[in-house]
């Protein structure tokens, strides 16, 4: 499947599409299907610990 990922810390020029495994939930887990998601420009300026 298509995912965004941010493997690294850093402002938006980090996030990659790529494609990654779909992962199999474990026992008490679930695997939610997503169709749309959106990230906020201002998700960018939380600060990281």
């Amino acid at each position: 499947m298509k995912a965004t990922v941010l493997r690294e810390i850093g402002g938006p020029e980090k996030l990659r599409y790529e494609e990654v495994e779909i992962p199999t939930p474990k026992k008490g887990e679930v695997l939610v299907k997503l169709q749309y998601a959106a990230v906020n420009r201002r998700d960018f300026f939380i600060p990281r610990a």
